[in-house]
């Protein structure tokens, strides 16, 4: 979050929702954005979160008056030719 200068992150975003594999030996792994411009929402392409309601979410990052938030999108929602799309490669 400070890195990337983000200002907010949805309550939900938390270790106990999105744990990582803890027992799994340490890797080296990379995101790939695929065209990557900060004033395009980013969604995360990973295994849906069930969320709220029943709805999958997958984290998504957003500018919201100039100021980059990190939240939660609906997997299934339909997606805007705005958004772009990131995954995790396995190094």
């Amino acid at each position: 979050m400070a890195a990337g200068d983000y200002g907010y992150a949805q309550a939900a975003v938390t270790s106990d929702d999105f744990p990582a594999d803890r027992a799994a030996p340490a890797r080296v792994r990379g995101i790939v954005l695929l065209d990557f411009q900060r004033e395009r929402p980013i969604i995360f392409l990973h295994e849906p979160w069930l969320g709220f309601f029943g709805r999958r979410d997958v984290l998504c990052l957003w500018s919201n008056a100039g100021r980059r938030e990190l939240g939660l999108e609906g997997f299934d929602d339909a997606w805007s030719p705005d958004y772009r799309f990131a995954f995790v490669v396995k190094g």
